[in-house]
């Protein structure tokens, strides 16, 4: 594992970002874990186009995903460097494939944007970045945490990112037999009840890939994150998606909307 963990302590150098999604007000001494929701929808021709996109540039509809959420988190925050977790199957060995029991874990895809860079080059580093993060993934991730707070000497753990982004594929097609019937069951969205959601992060993307669509949700900490600004967001992912396919190698700067421009004046 040192060879790991030597490789995170690297990638992960320099202090902790810090994303701010509104100006900041007085500090609130109750500690609040309350979540808010709101839906996020993506239909089959803007899903086809990013499997395209994929296939195209060698990567994977996570990784295009990735990158256009730094682009909106960017845009929202201004936050040039950026640090999203994300699970894995931590199942990498050939010797566990088959193994019962909990081996997920979490890694961090960092980012580093520029209002120059393409989105070309951006996907380009998120891929790098995805690979590495896989091929470095047996680390615990609790043991990542002490190790790079006692490195970097501080006197308490801290989270080490903000922003998760959660991505499942279905795989599973319906079976229809005689008088029965096999489909997968379908998530139920949190809706009123995101608020019985506990975590310590401020915002979780999560979105499901099925064979005609991307569905999901944004999930996010009351208090934290307005939800104006949630919406905003939501809706900067679909303007990002419609031009995607003719802007690859325009400046990431170029894809902020005018509604992208208030949010982060507000």
């Amino acid at each position: 594992m040192k060879g790991q963990l030597d490789y995170w302590t690297k990638q992960l150098s320099g202090p902790v970002p810090r994303i701010e999604f509104q100006k900041r007000r007085k500090q609130r001494k109750q500690v609040s874990f309350r979540m808010s929701t709101q839906e996020i929808q993506i239909d089959g021709e803007s899903l086809s186009d990013l499997r395209c996109l994929a296939r195209t540039s060698n990567t994977t509809v996570f990784m295009v995903l990735t990158a256009v959420l730094d682009i909106v988190l960017y845009l929202y925050t201004t936050q040039r460097d950026l640090w999203i977790g994300t699970v894995v199957s931590n199942r990498g060995r050939q010797e566990i494939e088959d193994a019962i029991g909990y081996f997920i874990n979490t890694v961090i895809i960092r980012t580093r944007l520029s209002p120059e860079m393409t989105f070309t080059q951006l996907l380009r580093q998120v891929k790098e970045a995805t690979l590495q993060a896989l091929a470095n993934q047996d680390l615990p991730f609790g043991e990542l945490t002490r190790s790079l707070a006692a490195y970097k000497g501080k006197g308490k753990e801290r989270p080490l990112y903000q922003v998760m982004f959660n991505y499942r594929k279905l795989s599973f097609r319906a079976i229809e037999l005689p008088g029965l019937k096999i489909a997968p069951l379908e998530r139920k969205d949190r809706g009123d009840n995101a608020d019985i959601l506990l975590t310590t992060l401020d915002v979780i993307f999560d979105l499901t890939e099925s064979s005609t669509a991307l569905t999901g949700s944004v999930n996010y900490k009351y208090g934290v994150v307005p939800d104006h600004v949630v919406a905003g967001m939501i809706k900067e992912i679909y303007n990002i998606l419609g031009r995607l396919t003719i802007a690859l190698d325009e400046p990431i700067e170029q894809f902020k909307s005018t509604n992208a421009s208030m949010m982060v004046e507000i």
